[in-house]
C-alpha cells in the first residue's frame, strides 16, 4: 500500500442500508455546507453550475452518472436536453429522485456492466467509497460504454468512515489508462474539483509521461485551490478583524464622550463640594462668634450675681432690711412719689446748705 490509500476489503455494513437518510443529512456536507438533500437550493445551484459547464465544454446528448445519488446532476441534465440516466447503490438516494427522472434511475452497484453506450460517462466521488476489487471492476465497466469519462475521487479525505478506498491521482490515471483511456491535459474540469480529470478514449498507447504530467497537474491545481481558500478565509477573518476594529473603535469613542462627561460632572460636583466648605465655614465662625459672646455674658452675670450677693451680705442691707419691709406695704402711688421727688434735683441740698425759717419767695 503506498503514500495517499487507504483500503479495507474486510466485509461490512450492507451498502444499500449503509448509505440511507442519516448518511446523506450528515455524511455528504463539509464545513458551512448545508445537509445534502432535496430542497437545499445550495445543492441545486452547484449542481445547475455543473451541468452548465459540461454542456457548454462537452455537449454530450446522452450520459450516464454512476453513483448518482438522489439525482441532483441527472435532473439537471435533463433539464438541458441531455439524456441522462443513473445508477446508485443506495434504495433510499433513487427514491429522492425527482418524480418525472426517477424511471432512468435504478439501483445497483457500479461494479456491475453498464447497458448501452453513452456520449459521457459521470463518476464524481464515488470509487473512494467502495473496495479495491469493485473499483477497479467500475473502471472496467466505465471505460466501456462511452469514449469520455468526468472523473474524480478524493486524494486526501480520510475522515469518513465510508471512505475505504482513498487513493492518489496517479492511482486511478493508471488504471483508466490500461482500459485505453488517456487524461485530456487540455481540459480544465476544476469546476467540479481541482482533482477532477477528464479521460478520452484513445487509439494510441499512452504514453508514461503524459500519466506523470496528468497526476502533477491535478498536484497543482490542488495546491492552488487550497491556498486560494486559505486566501479567502484570512480575507474573511481580516474583514471580520476590520468590523471588529471599527466597532472597537466606536466603543472608544463613545467612551471618550462618557468619560469627558463624567468628568464635567465631577468638575460640578467638585465646585458643589467646594461651596458647601465655605459656607461650613462660615457657620463655624459665626458659632465660634455667639460662643464667644455666650462666654462674655455669662462672665458678666457672674460678676453681677457677686456683686448683688456682696451687697445682700453687707450690714447696710441688713440694717436697712426693716425698712425695706415698711416700705413693702406703703401705698404704690405714695412710693412712686417719693422716687420723683428723690429723683428731682430740688430735693438735693448741697453740701454747704443750711437749714432756713425763711419762707420761700
Amino acid at each position: 500500500m503506498g503514500p495517499g490509500q487507504s483500503t479495507d476489503e474486510s466485509p461490512g455494513p450492507d451498502p444499500a442500508s449503509q448509505y440511507g437518510e442519516e448518511y446523506y443529512d450528515s455524511h455528504c456536507s463539509q464545513g458551512s455546507a448545508p445537509p445534502y438533500r432535496k430542497g437545499e437550493p445550495h445543492w441545486e445551484q452547484f449542481f445547475d453550475g455543473i451541468a452548465d459547464n459540461i454542456v457548454r465544454s462537452l455537449k454530450p446528448t446522452t450520459a450516464f452518472d454512476a453513483g448518482c445519488a438522489v439525482g441532483f446532476l441527472v435532473e439537471a441534465l435533463w433539464d438541458r436536453g441531455v439524456e441522462t440516466h443513473g445508477r446508485d447503490i443506495s434504495p433510499f438516494a433513487v427514491g429522492e429522485v425527482r418524480p418525472d427522472v426517477r424511471p432512468y434511475c435504478s439501483v445497483g452497484s457500479i461494479a456491475e456492466p453498464i447497458e448501452g453506450m453513452y456520449d459521457l460517462v459521470l463518476c464524481i466521488e464515488v470509487l473512494e467509497h467502495v473496495s479495491e476489487g469493485d473499483g477497479i471492476d467500475a473502471i472496467k465497466h466505465l471505460t466501456s460504454a462511452t469514449h469520455q469519462i468526468l472523473f474524480s475521487s478524493t486524494p486526501s479525505d480520510f475522515d469518513e468512515p465510508t471512505h475505504i478506498n482513498v487513493r492518489p491521482p496517479i492511482y486511478w490515471i493508471r488504471h483508466f489508462a490500461s482500459h485505453g483511456f488517456a487524461p485530456a491535459l487540455d481540459y480544465d474540469a476544476t469546476y467540479l474539483c481541482p482533482h477532477a480529470l477528464l479521460f478520452r478514449k484513445s487509439s494510441d498507447p499512452v504514453d508514461e509521461e503524459v500519466l506523470d504530467a496528468a497526476a502533477e497537474l491535478v498536484r497543482l491545481r490542488t495546491t492552488l485551490f487550497d491556498e486560494t481558500q486559505r486566501a479567502t478565509d484570512l480575507n474573511i477573518v481580516l474583514a471580520e478583524a476590520v468590523r471588529n476594529g471599527h466597532g472597537l473603535g466606536d466603543r472608544l469613542t463613545a467612551s471618550e464622550s462618557e468619560r469627558s462627561e463624567l468628568a464635567a460632572e465631577l468638575r460640578s460636583m467638585e465646585r458643589q463640594l467646594s461651596d458647601e466648605r465655605h459656607r461650613a465655614d462660615a457657620r463655624e465662625a459665626d458659632l465660634h462668634s455667639t460662643r464667644a459672646q455666650l462666654q462674655r455674658s455669662v462672665h458678666e452675670a457672674g460678676l453681677v450675681d457677686a456683686r448683688l450677693a456682696s451687697i445682700e451680705s453687707s450690714a447696710f442691707w441688713r440694717a436697712t432690711l426693716p425698712a425695706r419691709k415698711l416700705a413693702e406695704w406703703v401705698p404704690s402711688p405714695v412710693r412712686r412719689s417719693v422716687k420723683r421727688m428723690l429723683k428731682s434735683p430740688r430735693a438735693v441740698s448741697p453740701p454747704d446748705a443750711r437749714p432756713t425759717l425763711e419762707a420761700p419767695e
